[in-house]
């Protein structure tokens, strides 16, 4: 037992050496860096559901493993809506459905990232894959049936948490874009970003069983600071 203590010991002793020896060579090394973004889903970018737009603001928490590799976190509020109309024919009439649901949407991001510098370090190219964790809550209401007016409504609804727990909550997440460096400790960026669904993050209206996909695209414009070249 007491050989293990020291050779613990004697690897922490190592390893704390090591890291002051680093932090030496590399003074100007930043371990966190800091941001703020804001995001877009809307037809034509998001190219898989015509009739969804969402867009927001995210401040973002960056922790560099090394001159290539970060982790990424921070949190994000969106607002969404979404419209679903359709004409159908009823015994020979055309009828219509309107519906329309407005939600927000609250975001935590956790991802891995990739940078390289480009073009003598004036610009860095990035990439991140992850998952998000959603939480919807809808706000407001529309619907209607021409042939049903018995389910006509309009609702300012107060905002209701759906499913708030459990792995459906969470979405995929991939990004690629580009950063310029405005400053030694700065840069501002551009990037397109993938989100893959739950199903049961999926808004719709209530009758909807197909055509509704589960992906949805954008695009984020980026402010970091605290970064170094």
């Amino acid at each position: 037992m007491k050989i293990i203590k020291q050779t613990v010991l004697a690897a922490l002793v190592v390893v704390f050496a090591m890291n002051f020896l680093f932090a030496q060579k590399t003074p100007s090394f930043k371990r966190f860096n800091y941001g703020v973004d804001a995001s877009l889903i809307i037809f034509p970018v998001n190219v898989f559901d015509k009739n969804t737009f969402v867009y927001g603001l995210h401040s973002n928490i960056y922790y560099n493993l090394n001159k290539y590799f970060y982790l990424h976190s921070g949190i994000g509020l969106e607002n969404g809506r979404y419209e679903y109309f359709e004409n159908y024919d009823v015994n020979g009439n055309t009828e219509s459905l309107d519906y329309i649901r407005e939600y927000l949407r609250f975001g935590i991001p956790v991802s891995i990232g990739f940078q390289h510098n480009l073009f003598n370090d004036k610009f860095n190219l990035n990439t991140q894959i992850g998952v998000v964790y959603n939480l919807n809550l809808t706000y407001y209401e529309y619907v209607r049936v021409s042939n049903v007016p018995s389910l006509n409504h309009e609702l300012n609804l107060q905002p209701k948490l759906i499913d708030p727990l459990g792995w459906a909550r969470l979405a995929l997440y991939y990004s690629i874009g580009i950063e310029k460096h405005i400053s030694n400790n700065q840069s501002i960026g551009f990037s397109c970003f993938l989100l893959a669904l739950h199903q049961y993050q999926i808004v719709r209206y209530g009758w909807q069983f197909e055509d509704v996909s589960r992906f949805q695209t954008g695009i984020r414009l980026t402010y970091k600071f605290g970064c170094n070249k």
